[in-house]
């Protein structure tokens, strides 16, 4: 008499199927290391473009701005600052000059589409407002060395008045005998700001948000309805060159 069996329930399971071979505890280890490492690397590109989109750093490199910006400190530029508001007076801005579009240059930010600059010989108005700069080093708009030239015309040097049209943006440097700005190259336009300069990162033992000054615009208006034409584009000075010095 025969007797019968039955497979177990283990052999049941794998019964008329492959039995998968078990991965070597090594192997398996290492493809789970492999595949957080590929997440890990994903993680880290996500990361870099979007702070790369939002955020990127200037070195500063020039006199232009100082009292309040030296050569070698380097600035966090704030890249979406305007997609969520408008530029301000005052704001100290990252931009792209009409003369060297692959430069950047820092500049303040003066004057918003539609406003009234006037330009004295020692002195800015914005829509009839005299302005009380406390972040330039001097107010004469008839002295400037650009790019190691001197472009003086203090003899006829004349108040001068610029309406700004609906997409123009007045900008000057803090240091006006040394600045190449729109006194110079004109206005520039709302797609040739980088961004908002925020925070000076470096030297570690200067970081600090940057002062904007808006409180040196707060009496000016509103500026009058544009009419859509800008009534000066050319530089305010038309001296003669004289090379000098670095």
């Amino acid at each position: 008499m025969q007797t019968e069996t039955k497979p177990q329930p283990q052999e049941a399971k794998t019964l008329g199927k492959p039995v998968k071979k078990a991965i070597p505890p090594e192997q398996a280890r290492q493809k789970t290391q492999m595949r957080d490492l590929i997440e890990m690397v994903i993680l880290v590109a996500v990361i870099f473009l979007a702070i790369r989109l939002t955020v990127e750093t200037h070195s500063i490199d020039g006199p232009s701005m100082q009292p309040n910006f030296f050569t070698n400190q380097s600035v966090i530029t704030n890249k979406l600052a305007y997609l969520f508001g408008k530029p301000q007076r005052g704001d100290v801005i990252i931009l792209h000059p009409p003369t060297a579009p692959q430069d950047f240059y820092i500049k303040r930010l003066i004057g918003l589409p539609g406003d009234t600059i006037t330009l004295g010989t020692n002195y800015v108005a914005v829509n009839g407002v005299r302005l009380n700069e406390p972040y330039v080093t001097t107010e004469d708009n008839c002295t400037i060395y650009v790019t190691a030239q001197l472009i003086e015309n203090a003899a006829q040097c004349k108040t001068q008045t610029i309406t700004l049209g609906p997409n123009q943006y007045w900008v000057m440097g803090d240091n006006r005998q040394v600045s190449d700005d729109s006194r110079i190259f004109g206005p520039i336009t709302f797609q040739e700001i980088v961004g908002k300069a925020s925070f000076v990162a470096w030297p570690l033992s200067d970081i600090h948000a940057v002062n904007m000054y808006h409180g040196v615009f707060a009496h000016v208006p509103a500026p009058k309805q544009s009419t859509g034409q800008t009534v000066v584009q050319m530089p305010l000075m038309l001296g003669t060159l004289v090379a000098v010095g670095k």
